[in-house]
């Protein structure tokens, strides 16, 4: 019973630091729309970042050519500082080439 309980008290901490070690990583310095989405998308949760996308009123075309997280561009923070960076960089670039794609047979007219 002793050796139950100092495993499973070791395993709880072993947890809990990871989880403060990799909490503690990134801080927004202000309270901005870029921030909370340069966080949310950080943190690697999808729906988060979809919830975000859709409350900050920015496209995603937008956000991926113009929006910038520690003087990165945003694909390229999430792919340093992200938890999910090939899930959330799908997410953000599926349709970009839809775009590209439907704007160069617009312009060939």
């Amino acid at each position: 019973m002793n050796t139950l309980t100092t495993l499973l008290t070791a395993t709880v901490l072993t947890l809990t630091t990871d989880s403060a070690v990799n909490a503690a990583e990134l801080v927004g310095t202000d309270k901005s729309i870029t921030t909370k989405l340069c966080l949310t998308a950080a943190k690697g949760n999808i729906a988060a970042m979809r919830f975000a996308i859709k409350h900050s009123r920015l496209s995603k075309n937008y956000i991926i050519e113009n929006v910038q997280c520690n003087q990165q561009s945003f694909l390229s923070f999430v792919e340093q500082y992200g938890n999910n960076s090939e899930r959330m960089n799908y997410l953000l670039t599926r349709n970009k080439s839809k775009f590209t794609d439907n704007s160069t047979k617009l312009a060939a007219r």
